[in-house]
């Protein structure tokens, strides 16, 4: 099993990917750290979600990869 971790080009430790490859299986696992809010921001869009609202634009963040991370994700995916 191979880990590898592709780091955001600002450097927060909340925007980092781990890749976890599986030889024998043939697999890749893909985890990206969520985005922390306090416990009442969290409620609050647990609350609209349990009443169905959500926003046209989904839920997403951003992830920026410069040169010294794309190499390194091209070999991950490559492999």
């Amino acid at each position: 099993m191979d880990i590898n971790y592709i780091e955001c080009a600002c450097y927060s430790p909340e925007h980092t990917m781990k890749f976890t490859k599986i030889k024998e299986e043939n697999i890749v696992y893909v985890t990206v750290h969520l985005s922390s809010h306090s416990f009442f921001k969290r409620l609050m869009v647990a609350i609209r979600y349990i009443f169905g609202y959500s926003s046209r634009y989904g839920h997403f963040d951003e992830f920026l990869i410069d040169g010294t991370q794309k190499q390194k994700l091209i070999e991950v995916l490559n492999d």
